[in-house]
């Protein structure tokens, strides 16, 4: 494993204006795993920042007015003149296109190109500040456009305040950030993501630390900036790094002394400690994602750390080198730069190279005799070139060229590597080249120089049609038959109906579709009656027209005034050929809506479900919708931001089916203003005729924005089969399977696993016969060669409890993965495929607390009062210390969720603070219910929080802890372990029960109450048992209610645990602690009957030994009975029987589905388990598919009512359980748990 680190030095205590000279170091890896740091040249500059976005492209900055660029680890720098200020203060690069820099008299600046420019040539800009800035020490960005910087500002006093500024625009524009009134200076600031950072400096009451969850703004005006305690008196932290949401690190001076301190939940509490002696001054810190930490001082110290600063060791330097002031770690690498005060770089990477900067030409014919140039540093007559792992031997070699001859049997898109006897080039985005057959048309960007905006583009045999919106006609038509060369068909809807205006410029956003032997176009128009702008649709039996409308009145029309508009439609056809339209509904705020269409898609079928809103900081707007069938999941393209704007740019949602949810996994766009090219948006995607996606966009052209002055917004095409992104040539492709090639992986047996213990994962793809190494992470691991396509790692006891990523190596090279599968991965990274390592958990039962309302009279607590949740928002409820029930320890938190007087249909769903949203619900609930409750088991996230989303309406929510997960290490062996039991009644108090009978006519009053004893009934044992897990029922409800299960002789808590409305039968899985006499208590505000059916306990302390742990899991949909739904058990919705009783069972598996959440082994799962599509009253009961099916419920429902409960599920010894119903309905299963055994 090659480690490379550099090292920036800058001028601190200097004169402005004074120049020293800097020079490079070098370094290689030993033998020891330590790192050697020589040197190797010098710079003209005194060096202050630096800032690596991936190993060995680097940006550094300094007092000298120039910005230093390196694209081989530091080697050799390139200057760019800044000009507008000489003392840059700070660097951050959070990828090849885009870096940003602050300067110590307040100025900042931002790349306009990236770090490699067009043609090799930068370009900054100066940005915009706020006029109060005095000076900036650091600038942290977390995505392209969302970066925060800190600094000071000098008052008319003469005194310092802390200052923030905060850009969303990628460093054009910036805004002042509130902070709580502190006197003093930031020195830095880290940003793990777009809304966590943590700020450290001094001021006049001491150490200054700093915390924001929400990017720095409030929802109620105040700062969003939080202070943390003071970790020590004369604790002074210079400089922070948090690479993750949960881990920082820090180093500092403490009076006289260096101090390290670290953080294990976001930088809320600090932990100071020790260094290496003969350290006499710390000042800057960079950790990557491993844990890996590197540390520098001015007094010339380098210290490195492999457990996220909790201890650190020195490393060994050259003599000469002083007063080191800046060092950088790229993300999930090891390789980092750091630099000192008297300008000199130090790299640990082993260079000379080799680097590959670029091919030439990136795309061509292939023919006999075709060749290229692979342009980069560190080349050498050693080397070999591998075209997608296709070994070459180079022509002609020089130290910064290699000429090749391109194989004639190779056809298609690849990446060009080079490999070298101890090392292998790391991939840029300009490291890829085209080939393709003789005689194909090669297409260039733009390829259509008319205006072309809202295109749509279908494949018919081999023939692409395009329509456009423009002046040409309604519908200008244009096809092509290479996607180069595009002819003008003509106006594709002559003739418009009678409702609309038949002048020109009226029809926009054409969208057509081919289905039930006929093409539908759908299309945007005025209604004349009411001014609005609204959709319609025409048929034809020719792609290319002419289509024809002979409607009354628009297809979809807002309901509201004419300043509502329904744009945009785009039409989706199923594999199962049903007919969908997606289109944006513009209101207060925009939305893109959903609905099922008649079978010829002319005429409206379902109602209109929303599938996203507007909710991201760079979307001024949602917009453009194209949904796709990619690879087994469901795409939501969109367009977003101002459409005459180069922030106007392409984002993607991830989607259940084509009625939703949907989840956006990014919260920055996906296709963005790329050198020329501005404002790409309006898009289209299709496949070509060799199977290979693409995106069509319109864009401007640089310095174009509008129409204004001739700009034009041209039709640019784009690859969806790398990684999703700008290219600047493209051409339809074929691909030809390489004869050799480096290890690719596919997938994994399992994407999560136990952190200790011994068991095999096994690696899918290809490449695997020549492996060498298997690293999890840094670490080796054994292997086994089962074929070219399948290699078994042996894992054992990798203490780590999180991400790692797989790697295979090769005599061919290190092994990369298939792209496709790039949003697919429950956990998608960039570069890797991974697995997460869990830890087992037991289980703590307290007395239900409620520790959230929203409800604007609320006083228990009173800490979430007024804020009731609107359409798309999400509320971060604090768990951890809430009521001081949960404690640090806490790794996932056992809640009774509430919805209280929604406004619309619609669900809610937890998860984690600090992930992004899951693409599952949590909690569904019709308008206008009295109120509607779920358990739900929630990881506890960064800051000791969880977040609630709210899809649609408005809607109060209450959160009530029932108990809480801590990892088995932190209690007694054996307390808190799971038994699964099958599914007993032990209670139902309706009249004439008999399955029991002992409580049978005992309805409760209102205000009353009912015990009952559950230890030594059925299965449960009689000692041993400290709680239950029942499935509580309200049936015979008399009004709008509740019920409350608690222990015993305990005092009523002020909590539900289920809620009812009159007439109904209602469900809620509760965990309940029992008293010593084994019994439970259920209490009702009014009359009902209720019924308890138990499925499992929890030990108490000493016993237990053979019970199961608690895994947490990612929240993971792994079933969905709906058509289309793209899930397990599509189309299998559960049929009622003919008789009193349940209808025929779905099996549903867990194991080896939809991100493997749940490994071989587990005996049971949590699951939130959904009803919906219902006709009539009914209920739906799961249990192991390897026995019969019990005389008890887990969910009931009311005619046409969606509906959730959560349930601990136990399951068959191959992960199997079966689900039934007694009348018809759907049925979703949404992973967040699982139980199995200690390993």
């Amino acid at each position: 494993v090659v480690l490379c680190c550099l090292v920036l030095s800058g001028l601190f205590g200097l004169a402005h204006g004074s120049r020293v000279i800097t020079k490079v170091l070098n370094a290689s890896q030993t033998s020891s795993g330590g790192s050697l740091w020589t040197a190797t040249n010098r710079l003209q500059s005194d060096l202050t920042s630096i800032s690596c976005p991936v190993s060995g492209e680097c940006e550094a900055v300094g007092n000298g007015g120039s910005t230093y660029t390196s694209v081989d680890g530091g080697k050799n720098f390139s200057s760019t003149w800044f000009g507008e200020f000489t003392n840059l203060s700070g660097v951050s690069c959070p990828s090849l296109n885009q870096c940003v820099a602050v300067s110590t008299s307040g100025a900042t600046g931002y790349m306009q190109n990236g770090i490699l420019g067009i043609n090799g040539a930068q370009s900054w800009v100066v940005g915009s500040v706020p006029s109060q800035i005095s000076r900036l020490s650091d600038v942290s960005c977390a995505t392209n456009f969302q970066c925060i910087a800190v600094g000071g500002t000098t008052n008319w006093d003469g005194t310092t305040s802390a200052a923030i500024i905060a850009t969303t625009d990628g460093g054009a524009t910036w805004f002042d950030e509130q902070t709580p009134g502190l006197w003093g200076d930031l020195y830095s600031v880290s940003c793990s993501t777009a809304s966590l950072c943590v700020a450290v400096g001094f001021g006049g009451s001491g150490q200054i630390i700093l915390i924001t969850t929400d990017a720095g703004v409030a929802s109620n005006g105040q700062s969003g900036w939080m202070q943390v305690l003071n970790p020590g008196a004369g604790t002074e932290y210079t400089s922070v790094s948090c690479p993750t949401v949960n881990f920082c690190a820090a180093v500092g001076n403490n009076q006289s002394s260096p101090i390290a301190a670290y953080s294990i939940n976001g930088g809320f509490n600090w932990t100071n400690v020790g260094i290496p002696n003969g350290v006499t001054q710390m000042q800057n810190i960079s950790c990557n994602t491993f844990g890996e930490c590197l540390a520098v001082g001015l007094d010339g110290s380098l210290l490195n750390s492999l457990n996220w600063g909790q201890s650190w060791s020195s490393q060994a330097i050259s003599s000469d080198n002083e007063e080191m002031t800046s060092v950088d770690l790229p993300p999930n690498t090891s390789q980092g730069i750091t630099v000192t005060v008297n300008g000199v770089v130090l790299t640990s990477i082993q260079f000379p190279g080799p680097i590959v900067t670029g091919v030439t030409p990136a795309i061509a014919v292939n023919s006999t005799g075709y060749s290229a140039t692979v342009t980069g540093y560190g080349f050498s007559s050693n080397d070999t070139v591998a075209i997608s792992g296709y070994q070459i031997t180079p022509t002609a070699v020089t130290p910064n060229s290699l000429t090749i001859a391109v194989p004639i049997n190779l056809n298609g898109k690849f990446d060009v590597q080079v490999s070298s006897p101890t090392l292998t080039s790391p991939i840029v985005a300009s490291d890829q080249i085209t080939v393709i057959p003789p005689n194909t048309p090669v297409a260039t960007n733009p390829v259509s120089t008319y205006d072309s905006a809202d295109p749509d583009v279908i494949n018919v045999s081999g023939t692409y049609y395009r329509f456009n919106t423009n002046s040409l006609g309604n519908i200008p038509t244009w096809k092509s038959t290479d996607l180069s060369s595009w002819t003008y068909v003509g106006d594709a809807l002559p003739t418009l109906p009678s409702w609309t205006n038949n002048a020109g410029g009226t029809v926009w956003a054409p969208s057509v579709i081919h289905v039930a032997n006929q093409y539908d176009l759908y299309y945007v128009t005025k209604d004349l009656s009411s001014s609005a702008q609204c959709i319609s649709v025409a048929t034809s039996s020719s792609p290319s027209g002419p289509y024809v409308d002979n409607s009354n009145g628009p297809l979809i029309c807002p309901n509201q005034s004419s300043q509502v508009w329904s744009i945009d439609p785009s039409g989706f056809v199923d594999t199962n050929g049903n007919v969908y339209l997606i289109w944006k509904y513009q209101a207060n705020g925009s939305t893109i809506e959903s609905t099922l269409m008649s079978s010829n898609g002319t005429s409206v079928a379902g109602t209109n479900v929303p599938l996203i809103v507007q909710s991201q900081g760079w979307e001024a707007t949602v917009e453009n919708p194209d949904l796709e069938f990619m690879n087994g999941s469901y795409y939501l393209f969109y367009s977003g931001g101002l459409w005459n704007s180069a922030q106007y740019g392409v984002g993607v949602a991830v989607c259940s089916g084509p009625l939703g949810p949907c989840i956006k996994p990014f919260d920055y766009p996906i296709v963005s203003s790329y050198g020329s090219i501005w404002g790409p948006g309006g898009e289209t995607v299709f496949k070509d005729n060799y199977g290979y996606w693409w995106m069509g966009v319109a864009a401007w052209t640089s310095p174009y924005t509008s129409y204004s002055g001739g700009g034009k917004r041209y039709f640019d095409l784009i690859s969806l089969n790398s990684v999703f992104g700008m290219e600047q040539a493209l051409g339809p492709i074929t691909g030809v399977l390489p004869a050799s090639y480096f290890p690719t992986i596919s997938g994994l047996s399992q994407y999560t696993g136990y952190y200790k213990g011994t068991y095999t994962l096994t690696a899918y793809g290809k490449g695997f016969s020549t492996t060498s190494a298997a690293y999890l992470g840094s670490i080796q691991v054994p292997y086994t060669i089962i074929s070219d396509t399948e290699i078994q790692l042996t894992v054992s006891n990798v203490n780590t409890f999180w991400w790692v990523p797989v790697v295979i190596v090769s005599s061919n090279g290190w092994s990369t993965y298939d792209r496709s599968l790039l949003l697919q991965s429950p956990y998608p990274r960039l570069n890797d495929i991974g697995i997460i390592f869990t830890m087992a958990n037991e289980y703590v039962p307290v007395t239900p607390t409620r520790i959230c309302d929203t409800r604007s009279s609320a006083t228990i607590p009173p800490n979430y009062a007024g804020d009731t949740l609107d359409s798309g928002q999400t509320l971060n409820v604090q768990v951890e210390s809430a009521s001081g029930i949960v404690p640090s320890e806490a790794t996932a938190v056992v809640l009774n969720l509430t919805a209280v007087s929604p406004s619309e249909n619609g669900y809610l769903t937890a998860y984690p603070y600090g992930i992004d949203q899951p693409a599952t619900s949590s909690l569904n609930f019709s308008a206008g219910a009295y109120a509607v409750a779920n358990m739900v088991v929630v990881p506890i996230g960064a800051e000791g929080k969880i977040s609630i989303y709210n899809f649609q309406g408005l809607t109060d929510i209450l959160a009530d802890v029932e108990g809480y997960y801590v990892y088995e290490s932190f209690m007694p062996p054996s307390t808190g372990t799971y038994y699964p039991v099958s599914p007993t009644r032990v209670v139902d108090t309706r009249k004439g029960a008999t399955d029991p009978s002992t409580y049978a006519g005992t309805t409760l009053a209102g205000g009353t109450q009912e015990s009952f004893t559950v230890t030594g009934v059925g299965p449960i044992p009689s000692s041993g048992v400290g709680a239950v897990v029942m499935n509580l029922t309200a049936t015979n409800t008399s009004s709008d209610g509740f019920l409350t299960a608690y222990p015993t002789g305990g005092t009523l808590p002020t909590t539900s645990s289920l809620n009812f409305g009159p007439n109904q039968s209602v469900p809620n899985r509760v965990i309940v602690p029992v008293n010593s006499s084994g019994q439970v208590t259920v209490y009702a505000n009014v009359a009902t009957d209720f019924i308890v059916d138990v499925s499992g306990w929890f030990s108490t302390s000493g016993t237990g030994v053979n019970g199961s742990y608690f895994y947490v899991a990612d929240p993971t949909r792994i079933a969905d009975s709906r058509a289309s739904s793209g899930y397990q058990d599509a189309g299998l919705t559960l049929s009622g029987a003919s008789t009193i009783g349940l209808g025929t069972p779905d099996t549903v598996a867990t194991v080896n589905q939809f991100g493997d959440q749940v490994p071989s082994g587990s005996v049971a799962l949590f699951a939130n388990l959904t009803a919906t599509n219902t006709k009539y009253p009914g209920f739906m009961t799961a249990w192991p598919s390897n026995l019969s099916a019990p005389g008890t419920s887990d969910l009931n429902w009311s005619p046409l009512e969606t509906i959730a409960n959560a349930g601990i599920i136990p399951l068959a010894s191959n992960g199997d359980f079966s689900i039934a119903a007694n009348s018809t309905a759907d049925f979703v299963a949404d992973v967040s748990g699982y139980f199995g055994p200690l390993v």
